[in-house]
């Protein structure tokens, strides 16, 4: 499997961080975040974070 590279702010760091379980990579935290029913709910709660995601 590869990788990506992405750019996010410090804040979107910081609470992706916040969010993330002990022995949880930020691969799988994306991806469980990802699996939630409606994923924007979530890019809407890290300001600056939607304008980057494409439709």
């Amino acid at each position: 499997m590869g990788t990506k590279n992405i750019t996010i702010t410090e804040e979107a760091y910081e609470r992706l961080e916040a969010l993330k379980r002990d022995e949880e990579s930020f691969s799988e935290l994306v991806t469980r975040l990802a699996e939630q029913e409606n994923p924007m709910a979530f890019a809407g709660t890290c300001p600056g974070l939607s304008e980057h995601v494409r439709f």
